[in-house]
């Protein structure tokens, strides 16, 4: 069972705080012109993400049955998404009262599937644009939790590291342009991809506080950093807002 007494770190809340702030105020900024610098905020996702991979694995190393897990990260999604959703969905429908009544059937199917945080499955859009985020944590989840049954979450570094491989592949120029319909499908399917190493420098992290400062964790998180920088126009938001010299730094 998960530990009755969890342990909360501030540094984590004010980054999660630090997060939130960014998004807020590139969402309240984007349309605006000037000031570009408050656009940075969109990189506020990658940094929720980073600080995934290490609470995901702090809570994993707490748990010994896979349903505590489940039960856990299900309750503390998908009540709040679900509000959220259903809020959303009665503002819409408020705008094509005055609009487009005959949008009202579709939309009923957009709400239903939403509701599942994978829409992008079924081919539906996002009934507000921040919920792509949600099928990436969920296949993140997918992803540790099927460590965790495998019992290989004390390998998960060197499984990260393997992966990174193939992830740095499907990031490059080339095999955009010369696989590109491997690489279409793959981002559609599984869009965790195009965010893997944020999540995996997050689990470094975790290990470098709770175990050693080794050099090839350091490495491991330089590697982490040049994939992303790689996949900076794949899947992700920033390249729509930001440029590249402003994404890295």
């Amino acid at each position: 069972m998960v530990s009755n007494k969890p342990v909360r770190f501030a540094e984590l809340d004010a980054l999660r705080g630090v997060a939130a702030v960014f998004i807020v105020i590139f969402h309240f900024t984007k349309i605006l012109p000037e000031p570009k610098l408050l656009k940075l905020g969109v990189t506020g996702v990658d940094l929720f993400f980073i600080i995934s991979g290490f609470v995901i694995l702090m809570t994993l190393e707490k748990t010994s049955n896979w349903k505590d897990f489940v039960v856990s990260r299900l309750s503390r999604l998908y009540p709040t998404y679900w509000v959220c959703v259903t809020l959303t969905a009665l503002l819409i429908c408020i705008n094509l009262a005055y609009f487009d009544k005959s949008s009202y059937k579709a939309l009923g199917w957009e709400y239903v599937t939403n509701m599942t945080m994978f829409q992008q499955y079924f081919r539906v859009h996002d009934l507000d644009a921040p919920y792509w985020t949600m099928l990436v944590e969920m296949l993140f989840y997918f992803f540790m939790l099927g460590l965790f049954l495998l019992k290989k979450l004390k390998h998960i570094e060197m499984i990260g590291a393997i992966i990174l491989i193939p992830t740095f592949i499907y990031s490059t120029p080339y095999f955009n342009n010369h696989f590109r319909l491997i690489h279409n499908y793959t981002g559609f399917y599984l869009p965790l991809i195009n965010h893997f190493p944020l999540f995996l420098s997050g689990i470094v992290f975790y290990k470098i506080k709770f175990e050693k400062p080794l050099p090839a964790r350091y490495l491991l998180l330089a590697a982490c950093f040049i994939c992303q920088l790689f996949l900076y126009d794949d899947g992700g938001r920033s390249w729509n807002y930001i440029s590249f010299p402003r994404y890295a730094v």
